[in-house]
């Protein structure tokens, strides 16, 4: 039975039962550089913490009528930081009734924040990278998980050795657990290096390594699996042989808990080594993603490719003139609690003048293709497929690219402004954006025409009965102008309640909010 799309365009002002979950607060004093974080905890509370050069983090608190009720400002942190404008964000959770913060300059430090006030109660360095300068540092903390874990790549290029550490700590930051694989490649590798590491929601964890021995102008490469469950210490792992050249890219994992099997999407592309390597390296490829699933003791393999058969016919139903899908980047994975799987993909292009359309003065990676939300069963048959109905552009300044986390400091929050956010409820996928007064773009209209002198915030919804729907996520009025930042915002995938930061702008003066909304399936 072919699936049927509904799409509906609701704007927001004509949708009463939508303006009575939303919440805005007064305006909030916080400056226009830097970044910015929310988080959402137990109780009703909301935190807001904004970071500046050079190493002050100011913390708000808000309570669940969306009122200040604290402001603290800490330029305290640890001074052996060499500045927050070159620290990356690791984390931030709600543990034991407190915000936890994670961050890395040359160490890693926890700080741990009261969820009442913001005041900073603890800041210790968990990680010291002082002998060992080529670390790679990742926390993870599931939402089924009362403690969390750290994960820790070292790369001694002196010795030609690699070694992950896990530690397993509980919710009162005691260290449970301490589990190592070293790996001694002289013999076995011309190079090693981590590719990812990625946390499940059941607090489990996932790393995938790439080993290459480089023999003339080619490579065998092995790929070194990791997986710790989360309800055991036990670490197990599998080496996985390659085709000739393969190049890992990249990683998304998410654990499957109604079938208890892993579910894995590989990223690769094929490259020349040795002499032919920059040649190799530099060229651009439509890598090839492929979704693996996996028994938990990794023993098989079952392996998928993605076609988009649902969304090419979804295609030449809805746009007969477009093509079909050409090479696309992935912004979004999940696996819900029914061993449904949506992957929430873009066709990455860079032939727009960005000049035209704004200045940011940074480098701008930008894919401005079509949208394209896939959902896959959980035996990893593809089950429906639509493609959005305008074109977002998704701009990733260059500071962005080199870590999903980084923490550009000093730049202009303005910089997100030009980014779509993905976002998993327990029914619904949602793209958080900000579109012009038109509702975007139509699929047919040059990215060119974009004018982002008015942009206002709206969002997207699949639904588990693949409606789709668009709403702005605040009332839209001639006079005020409400836009988001797609990185701030603090998801309750249970509640489908979002908080994030959001700029009005009236009669050209800005100010700064945190707006709450429960969004609509």
């Amino acid at each position: 039975m072919r699936t049927l799309f509904i799409i509906s365009f609701l704007a927001y002002a004509i949708v009463a039962r939508a303006q009575d979950s939303l919440i805005v607060s007064a305006p909030i004093d916080i400056s226009s550089k830097g970044w910015t974080k929310l988080l959402q905890v137990q109780g009703g509370n909301t935190l807001l913490f904004h970071f500046e050069v050079p190493r002050r983090i100011l913390v708000k608190v808000f309570d669940k009528e969306g009122k200040e009720i604290s402001s603290k400002q800490h330029d305290d942190i640890d001074a052996k930081l060499s500045g927050l404008s070159h620290a990356r964000y690791i984390g931030l959770y709600e543990i034991n009734g407190e915000a936890v913060l994670f961050i890395q300059d040359k160490d890693v430090l926890r700080l741990r924040f009261s969820v009442a006030t913001g005041g900073l109660i603890e800041q210790v360095r968990v990680v010291n990278t002082d002998k060992q300068p080529h670390m790679q540092t990742f926390v993870f903390k599931g939402v089924q998980q009362d403690g969390y874990r750290l994960l820790t790549y070292v790369h001694n290029s002196n010795q030609d050795s690699v070694s992950v550490t896990i530690y397993t700590y509980d919710d009162k930051h005691i260290l449970k657990q301490q589990q190592a694989l070293k790996l001694d490649y002289h013999n076995l590798y011309t190079y090693m290096a981590c590719i990812s590491a990625i946390g499940g929601s059941d607090g489990s964890v996932m790393f995938i390594l790439e080993g290459r021995e480089v023999v003339g102008g080619d490579a065998n490469v092995t790929m070194i699996l990791g997986y710790m469950p989360g309800y055991s210490n036990q670490l197990i792992t599998k080496n996985v042989k390659l085709p000739l050249n393969t190049r890992l890219i990249n990683s998304y994992y998410k654990n499957n808990s109604f079938s208890n099997n892993l579910n894995l999407i590989l990223e690769t592309d094929n490259a020349l080594y040795g002499e032919n390597s920059i040649a190799g390296m530099d060229k651009q490829n439509d890598y090839t993603k492929t979704l693996h699933i996996l028994p938990q003791d990794l023993s098989t393999i079952k392996s998928v490719n993605f076609n988009f058969v649902k969304a090419n016919e979804y295609i030449r139903e809805k746009y007969p003139n477009e093509g079909k899908l050409r090479k696309y980047k992935i912004f979004g994975f999940n696996t819900d609690d029914v061993g449904l799987s949506t992957i929430i993909t873009q066709e990455h292009s860079s032939t727009i003048d960005i000049s035209r359309m704004m200045s940011i003065g940074t480098e701008t990676n930008v894919s401005t293709g079509r949208i394209v939300i896939t959902k896959y069963g959980d035996n990893g048959n593809e089950i429906a497929g639509v493609v959005l109905p305008e074109i977002i552009p998704n701009f990733t300044p260059q500071e962005l690219s080199k870590g999903e986390h980084a923490l550009v400091l000093g730049k202009s929050t303005d910089l997100s402004m030009y980014r779509w956010q993905p976002l998993f409820g327990k029914k619904s996928c949602y793209i958080l954006y900000n579109t012009d007064s038109s509702l975007g773009l139509s699929i047919s209209r040059s990215v060119n025409d974009v004018s982002f002198k008015k942009l206002y915030a709206a969002y997207y919804a699949l639904n588990n009965k693949d409606v789709l729907t668009r709403r702005y996520l605040l009332p839209v009025s001639d006079t005020v102008i409400s836009q988001l930042y797609p990185d701030s915002e603090s998801f309750d995938y249970r509640q489908n309640k979002l908080a994030v930061l959001i700029r009005q702008i009236k009669d050209n003066t800005e100010t700064f909010h945190i707006a709450w909304k429960k969004l609509e399936n």
